[in-house]
């Protein structure tokens, strides 16, 4: 009885019985007899093809006669006319030109077929096989056939055989064989799945009603087939084996719970901006969500601020007042036990309750529990750590889930958290001068627009004063840079001290200082510069030896509305002034006569009318500078600069670029510009794979045409919009952001680029990365040019590289003068080149 409950003696009594390889052997030698049938006819029509030409060629031979022909046809239909095999003949086209048609079988599609391609062909069927045979000009054959060539086919033998007696007669003995075999079979299965069923069958019903009460993972840990027998000691085992699967999968089983988890907190991943303002309040969302699937008490994060500082931000889901020593505690030996903390080391720790839904715990058990990573070297951001802790009663299969996040985690926290620093001294460092900590140029034009439009409105008057050192080269080149850095953030120091908190003041660049202020006229602005050259006159900042270093200034001051109406006019008026103060003898101050304002209104009519007649005459002359691809030193683009011609001297664009905007031509001026620089582009043959940047001014932007015009130019040219970049500048576009932005992003739509010029000169900079799809971060020339001197500097634009690079931007570094700024930007990471070292603006594309 032992032996019956064998399975494999089961399974050789049914394989005797049973057998299908009976079916498949009985049908494999019937189509290999029919098949070799097919064989052995096709060689014997081919053998009888090959008489039947050889007999007629020796007839040929003796130049046979039309009635020779037709006896011979008629001696091949008597000879085959009692058996199975049929031979037709069938003459070509160019022997009935010859010799004129016969009568013959119409030629079937396998003739023509033949006739076509002049080789073999056989066609079989299951009832007979038909052989052709192309009968090919020799040499011998074109005595006669002289409308031939050699391999021409002149005829084609069809030898057609009926197998069908044959075939069948191997079917009938074949399939009389299967039915006897069929009916064994099926008498004999039928018979054992009977037995089987009944005993598998009460059995099977039991295993799939212990698999049906699976419905969660907790569920396998329930599962019972020690009461299930299926007879077979075999698939007894099986039933084992599945036993055991079942138990090692409670331990190791994720469940769909735990996956759709592990899937939001993996969503949620994605550095965004709102998590880069807020770093803290991301992590505590992820431990809301990490909280709503596992009963953890608290969760832990490491940061190191210092070469002996770290911070470490515990966040609890309980109140927990009289543990919190002990995980502080904890957390230090851990942080002794990486080796990354060093004897003496700080560590501010800060306490966050997330909810308090954990009424008591044994801190001794859930400290068994804690799980945490701390890493020998800081991350980026300074993340050293991570940890959490489990409660007692928590699914071990969850708590492996998130400890394979926990260094996922880690690294999403410190990249976060490194960007958010990184954009912080960003902001900061896009409004202020590095040097001596006052507003830079790029924010003083901000503000400067701004004052003159809130002036307007509230109808009241400010004064503008530009202030220029008379000799500060002198100190520089006596003393060093060092040394005149120094001495221009003392003046900044005096200057701030000498004016009030609403005055707004700006470092313009060099040595030169701007300072708007607000509700004040001439007279007031002349009594508040003569104290600040009063101050300057006095200030002397000792050097070394004995030796003191001094300097004088120059004013120019210029009011609001009484001098000017612009922002442009005010400054340039004050510029002007200043610079005829250093002509007068230096160290004064200068306020405008009725004269100075004349010279100003004929030189903004000049240009003016010089304008019109540029765009009259379409008189724009585009200059081409390479921007160069700091790993090759090969140009990877072209940025396309603005040139107008005035009686033979070549006007940049900062000489017009603003009486432009204020008389609204700038983007007729744009559109000559792209235009004729295309058309260059063109005629130089240019590749394809270079791209080409234009500087546009926001007023452009906002032309409502202005999308239309472009389409239409790069139309003309065949010229693809994924070539060209708009340099976004931060003139006027803050204050039309919202403008701007649907104008960049329809232009984005149609395949353009962007890129954002003079990043880092002005506070609006970080506002373009947050709202427009920039491609393209040119670094501001002057933080580029003194970054080899200034380690602030040179902090900006490592920081920006690695802004950009987590945002998927390009940067390119303007105003490269001299190797050294070169190597120190290659080092820096930055990806493109432009200025006078790499390449100049030329006329000629290079």
């Amino acid at each position: 009885m032992l032996k019956l409950k064998k399975l494999s003696v089961f399974i050789l009594l049914i394989a005797g019985l049973v057998s299908v390889l009976v079916t498949a052997t009985l049908i494999v030698t019937m189509n290999t007899y029919i098949n070799d049938v097919k064989s052995i006819t096709i060689q014997q029509s081919k053998a009888l093809a090959q008489q039947t030409f050889s007999d007629m060629f020796q007839i040929m031979k003796t130049d046979w006669t039309k009635e020779q022909l037709e006896n011979f046809l008629k001696s091949l239909e008597t000879v085959h006319k009692n058996s199975n095999t049929k031979v037709y003949l069938y003459r070509g086209k160019l022997v009935d030109e010859l010799f004129g048609k016969i009568n013959q079988k119409k030629p079937s599609p396998y003739v023509d077929k033949v006739f076509k391609t002049g080789t073999f062909y056989s066609y079989k069927t299951d009832s007979s096989i038909r052989y052709f045979y192309p009968l090919k000009a020799q040499n011998v054959c074109l005595r006669c056939h002289i409308n031939a060539k050699v391999g021409d086919t002149l005829g084609v033998i069809e030898v057609k055989s009926n197998i069908y007696n044959v075939v069948h007669k191997i079917e009938v003995d074949i399939f009389k064989s299967l039915f006897f075999s069929l009916v064994v079979i099926v008498a004999g299965a039928s018979f054992v799945s009977f037995v089987i069923m009944k005993v598998i069958h009460s059995n099977v019903n039991k295993f799939k009603k212990e698999i049906e009460n699976i419905v969660s993972v907790d569920d396998l840990t329930k599962i019972n087939f020690s009461n299930i027998d299926f007879f077979f000691s075999e698939i007894n085992e099986i039933r084992d084996s599945i036993s055991t699967l079942v138990e090692k999968l409670a331990k190791i089983t994720v469940d769909k719970e735990i996956l759709e988890f592990e899937i939001k907190l993996l969503e949620q991943f994605i550095i965004t901006s709102e998590a880069i303002a807020n770093w803290q309040e991301f992590l505590e969302s992820l431990l809301k969500d990490i909280a709503k699937l596992m009963d953890f008490v608290f969760f832990y994060t490491i940061f190191r601020t210092g070469e002996d500082k770290f911070e470490s931000f515990i966040f609890w889901r309980c109140k927990c007042e009289g543990y919190k020593k002990e995980v502080e505690e904890d957390i230090l030996k851990s942080l002794k036990t990486s080796g990354i903390y060093v004897p003496g080391a700080k560590v501010d720790f800060q306490h966050i309750l997330l909810e308090n839904s954990i009424e008591t715990i044994d801190y001794e058990k859930i400290a068994k529990l804690s799980k945490n990573l701390i890493l020998e070297k800081p991350l980026v951001g300074g993340s050293v750590g991570i940890g959490i802790s489990f409660q007692a009663s928590e699914n071990e299969v969850k708590k492996m889930a998130v400890e394979a996040l926990l260094a996922t985690i880690l690294n999403i926290i410190g990249s976060i958290k490194a960007i958010n620093k990184y954009t912080k001294e960003l902001e900061y460092y896009a409004t202020r001068d590095p040097l001596t900590n006052l507003y830079n140029q790029r924010v003083f034009w901000e503000l400067l627009e701004y004052e003159v439009e809130r002036a307007r409105r509230h109808n009241y008057k400010f004064s503008l004063l530009v202030i220029d050192f008379d000799n500060f080269k002198l100190i520089n080149d006596t003393y060093g840079h060092a040394v005149g850095d120094n001495f221009l953030r003392r003046v900044a120091r005096i200057i701030e001290s000498d004016f009030r908190n609403e005055d707004i003041i700006a470092r313009y660049g060099g040595d030169e200082f701007v300072i708007i202020m607000p509700y004040t006229d001439a007279e007031q602005a002349f009594s508040a510069s003569k104290r600040l050259l009063d101050d300057i006159n006095k200030f002397s900042m000792e050097v070394n030896d004995g030796k003191y270093a001094k300097a004088t200034i120059s004013i120019g001051v210029a009011v609001y509305p009484d001098h000017a109406k612009t922002a442009k006019e005010l400054f340039v008026l004050a510029d002007n002034l200043l610079y005829k103060m250093k002509e007068e003898g230096k160290n004064g101050i200068k306020l405008p006569s009725d004269e100075d304002l004349r010279v100003v209104a004929e030189e903004f009519g000049k240009i003016s009318f010089l304008l019109m007649e540029t765009i009259d005459k379409k008189k724009v002359i585009p200059y081409f500078q390479p921007i160069v691809d700091i790993k090759t030193m090969k140009p990877y683009a072209y940025e396309v600069l603005m040139r107008i011609e005035d009686n033979g001297e070549i006007l940049s664009a900062y000489k017009f670029i603003e009486i432009a905007e204020t008389l609204g031509l700038v983007y007729k001026l744009d559109y000559i510009l792209i235009e004729k620089a295309i058309d260059t582009i063109i005629k130089h043959q240019l590749p394809d794979n270079i791209k080409i940047f234009f500087n546009l001014s926001p007023k452009s932007l906002i032309i409502g045409d202005f999308i239309d015009k472009v389409k239409s130019i790069l139309t003309q040219y065949s010229f693809p919009p994924n070539r060209i970049v708009f340099e976004i500048t931060e003139r006027d576009t803050i204050k039309n952001i919202e403008i701007i932005k649907k104008f960049v992003q329809a232009l984005r739509l149609e395949g353009f680029s962007f890129a954002i010029d003079d990043f880092g000169a002005g506070f609006a900079s970080y506002a373009y990365i947050k709202h427009f799809p920039i491609d393209f971060v040119k670094i501001d020339g002057e933080i580029v040019r003194t970054m080899t001197s200034n380690k602030i500097d040179e902090a900006f634009i490592k920081s920006t590289v690695t802004l950009t690079k987590a945002l998927n931007m390009k940067t390119i570094a303007e105003f490269v003068e001299n190797e050294e700024t070169l190597q120190a930007l290659i080092s820096a990471g930055i990806d493109f080149v432009q200025g006078y070292y790499v390449g100049k603006p030329s006329e000629n594309l290079l």
